[in-house]
Formats: structure tokens, C-alpha cells, sequence
């Protein structure tokens, strides 16, 4: 079988020896006891919000709900050498909430959502450092930056002194940044492969290297203009990954410097002559962190994100950052811009189809503090900044930057205190977070979009 034989039956390959994983799973073990432990997270919420919808104190959409989600994982540890993982997880189980009244905003219904998260087999021989995982699987490159999701596909992994790590994912229905998912193109087809390596640099100093590729077919998005209606249609659009990262501690600060530069083609079809196009995709992204101890009870930290955009899309060169559709993962810096009190899962990204959450045509400030009162009881602050690399058009006509200004505020009792010392226990949060729209989120007239709030409470319960 050739070479593009092999890549073009991929997913038939990945099938076979996942199913053959699932028989080995179950397969009688005579020689070794098989060993089950579970493992869950129950979280409880209560959550009001207001200027959500449409960011206008003149229009009524306050909305107050309470929400359900539980995840639960088991682990069969077939013998010494395999063991399995399963997770569940239910989506936000809404109530309080007339399904016919409620908004887009609000992720869930009042109905189970119960969806497989992971469903994989762990192999790791005897006297290896090596692992070989086979199924529905974390996928977690770059920090997050790159993949922080699960997805279908064949991870090898070795641990040693340095860390190697081979990616081959099939991405089916994922809708965390699906923005291209639709109805309308029911065979998409996407894959990414990633070679990963890390290794000590120095003294205490980390560096990594990734190569990757990303093809994915049959995609769909509308365009960027509020008042398009045809969506642009993807024949293909596929780009190459090259990611360096470099960890290191600078008189008591640890930095993380990550940069992601992508290089690729999509390829479409002009809806007004007909004729097949195609746009060379030249693109990068930059991260920074820094944390810092400063005292007992005080950590700071802060997060720099730069991510390309497009200067002019009439060109044949698009600039704007491709992330992977399904794959990427962001939504955890900011209660509002990025969706972080809705999860993953949530439709839209959250609140609004933020393009911070989307990781293109961004830069992203944040800077937070985290205070210890007691062993259990914290508190969380963080001021995030955010506007766009490239102008954008916003509802008003107008070419604009800005996307807005966010505070957040976190209260955190550990019921039982056992919580920050082990990661199980219960949890209790208090949590607020307010929004001021940048120019980008003007209005059809012109007036400037009205600050959006949202504060809440909530159990969470670790097992």
C-alpha cells in the first residue's frame, strides 16, 4: 500500500485498532486480579447575567437560572500492562428555564445531554517508559495553546529525562471553536498529526519543539460582515505547525514563552465568478506567562497573547491564525470574553462568539492575583484587556479595534478542607465578572454596546 493510501484510509486504521483495543479491554485476564476505581466531578450553580443578548440597557434581557453538570470516569486496570478509561459527562442541564423563553446564551436544556468525553485503552510495557493510548483520548500540545481537548486518535508517549509525544487525531463531532461546523457540509472531514518533543535546557530551564499538520475539508463559515448570507464553502484548507516553547525561572518569576507559527492554503469557491481560489495562509501566534509568589498567601501571574489577523481580505494572503477547529481550547481566561462560566462545551463560545475563545485577529492582556486568607478560603481577581490585531467591521459600519475590558472576582471555601490539598472534596464559589465592550462592539446606530455583568454561586463536588 503506498504512502497517500495509508494517510487517505487513516481513519479505517484507526478504527480497526481501536476496536481491537475494545477486545482486549474486555478479554478474561487469568494471570492478573483486574483493579475498577471511579472517579467525578458534580458541579451545582445558580447564574444571573444582564445585556447578554444584545448589549442594550434599553431592551430587557436580564436572565437568572440554575444548572446542573456531573462527570464521571472509571478506570479498569486490566493487568499489569493495560488499563482502560472511560469518562462521561452530561452538558449543562438547565432548570428554571423555560426551554420556549430561553436564549441562545443559555447552554443547555431542561433535558439530559449525557455525551462520551474520553473512551480509551492506556498500553505501557513492562520495564517502558513508553505509553501507547488508542481511542477517545486528552489531547494537550503547547500548553493548551495548540490542542487542549478530546479527540478520536493513536498517542505514543515517552517520559523520561526528555518527553517525546506522536499525535494522530480524527476530529468527528467536536464543537469546542467549531466555528466552521453546519449542517450544510455533513462530510467534513478533519485529521491532525504532531511530533513533540521537550527536554532540559540548561540548569532548571525546559524547551519544546512541535511539528504538525492540519487538513481539513468540506469546511464552512460565514463571513466575518454581519449582513453576508452565503457562507464561504472550503474545498481544503490545511497548514503546517511549527511551535517553540522555552520555560524558565527569572529571580523568583516562572516565564513560559510559547510561539506558533503556521504556514498553509485554503482553498475555495468564488460564489460570483464560480472560479476555484485559493489563499496562501502565512500566520503566528505568540503567548507569555509569568507567575510569581509574592509573600505566604500572594501569587500574581499574567498571560500576553498575540495572534495574527488579516490586514486585507480582498489579497491572495490571509494572515489570520487558524486554529484547530474541535482541537483548540481557550476558554478558561475570562468568565465572559472566552464563555469560562459555561465550559466547553457551551454553544457560541458562551456569552458571544468571542474571537479571544477563537485564538485569531487577538491580543489578550490578563493580569491576576490570587490571595490564601486560610487553608480554605482564597480569593481570585484578574483584569483582562482585549482588542483586535487587524480592524474588524462593527454593527454600526465603522472599521474598529477594540474589543473591551473585563474584571473578574472569585471567593473560594474549601468545605472540608481537603480540597487544595488533594483536588477532591467540596467546594464552594461565589463568582462576579463585569464587561465593558470595546468599539467593536458599537451598535447599528453608532451608540456605544452597555457593559454586560454576570455574577453567580456554586457547589463543586470532587471525587
Amino acid at each position: 500500500m503506498g504512502r497517500f493510501s495509508i494517510w487517505q484510509n487513516y481513519h479505517k486504521i484507526i478504527k480497526l485498532a481501536f476496536q481491537i483495543c475494545l477486545l482486549t479491554l474486555f478479554m478474561p485476564v487469568l494471570s492478573h486480579a483486574s483493579q475498577f476505581s471511579v472517579t467525578g466531578e458534580y458541579d451545582m450553580r445558580f447564574i444571573s447575567m444582564d445585556n447578554a443578548d444584545d448589549m442594550n440597557d434599553d431592551y430587557h434581557d436580564n436572565q437568572s437560572y440554575m444548572d446542573l453538570r456531573l462527570r464521571l470516569g472509571a478506570t479498569v486496570e486490566i493487568n499489569e500492562n493495560t488499563k482502560g478509561i472511560i469518562t462521561l459527562e452530561t452538558g449543562h442541564v438547565v432548570f428554571g428555564v423555560d426551554p420556549d423563553d430561553s436564549d441562545e446564551t443559555i447552554p443547555g436544556s431542561d433535558s439530559l445531554d449525557l455525551k462520551l468525553k474520553s473512551a480509551y485503552v492506556d498500553f505501557f510495557p513492562a520495564h517502558s517508559e513508553s505509553n501507547l493510548l488508542v481511542g477517545l483520548q486528552p489531547i494537550e500540545l503547547v500548553d493548551g495553546l495548540l490542542a487542549n481537548e478530546d479527540a478520536f486518535g493513536v498517542t505514543y508517549l515517552v517520559k523520561a529525562v526528555r518527553e517525546i509525544r506522536i499525535n494522530l487525531v480524527k476530529l468527528y463531532d467536536n464543537t469546542v471553536n467549531d466555528e466552521y461546523k453546519n449542517d450544510l457540509n455533513p462530510k467534513r472531514d478533519s485529521v491532525f498529526y504532531s511530533i513533540y518533543y521537550e527536554n532540559d535546557a540548561f540548569t532548571d530551564d525546559r524547551f519544546s519543539l512541535l511539528v504538525g499538520y492540519y487538513l481539513d475539508r468540506n469546511a464552512l463559515l460565514y463571513d466575518d460582515d454581519p449582513a453576508a448570507v452565503l457562507p464561504v464553502m472550503y474545498s481544503k484548507r490545511d497548514a503546517v505547525f511549527i511551535c517553540s516553547g522555552y520555560d524558565w525561572e527569572y529571580y523568583g518569576t516562572d516565564l513560559d514563552f510559547n510561539l506558533l507559527y503556521q504556514r498553509g492554503k485554503r482553498r475555495f469557491t468564488d460564489d460570483l465568478t464560480g472560479l476555484r481560489e485559493s489563499k496562501r495562509l502565512l500566520a503566528w501566534l505568540i503567548d507569555v506567562t509569568a507567575k510569581r509568589k509574592a509573600g505566604e498567601n500572594l501569587k500574581l501571574s499574567g498571560e500576553f497573547l498575540f495572534a495574527t489577523g488579516d490586514e486585507n481580505s480582498d489579497d491572495k494572503k490571509d494572515q489570520g491564525f487558524m486554529p484547530i477547529d474541535g482541537l483548540s481550547n481557550y476558554y478558561d481566561r475570562a468568565y465572559i470574553m472566552t464563555g469560562r462560566v459555561f465550559g466547553d462545551d457551551a454553544p457560541e463560545g458562551g456569552l458571544f462568539d468571542s474571537p479571544v475563545r477563537n485564538m485569531s485577529n487577538v491580543i489578550f492582556l490578563k493580569l491576576a492575583a490570587e490571595y490564601s486568607f486560610s487553608n480554605d478560603k482564597r480569593l481570585e481577581i484578574a483584569a483582562m484587556y482585549a482588542t483586535h490585531d487587524e480592524n474588524v467591521e462593527a454593527l454600526s459600519g465603522k472599521s474598529e479595534r477594540a474589543i473591551g475590558a473585563e474584571f473578574d472576582a472569585t471567593l473560594s471555601f474549601d468545605v472540608f478542607d481537603t480540597y487544595y490539598d488533594t483536588g477532591k472534596g467540596l467546594l464552594f464559589n461565589t463568582f462576579g465578572a463585569y464587561f465593558i465592550p470595546g468599539d467593536s462592539y458599537d451598535l447599528y446606530d453608532g451608540s456605544a454596546a452597555d457593559d454586560v455583568t454576570l455574577f453567580g454561586a456554586g457547589l463543586e463536588y470532587t471525587f
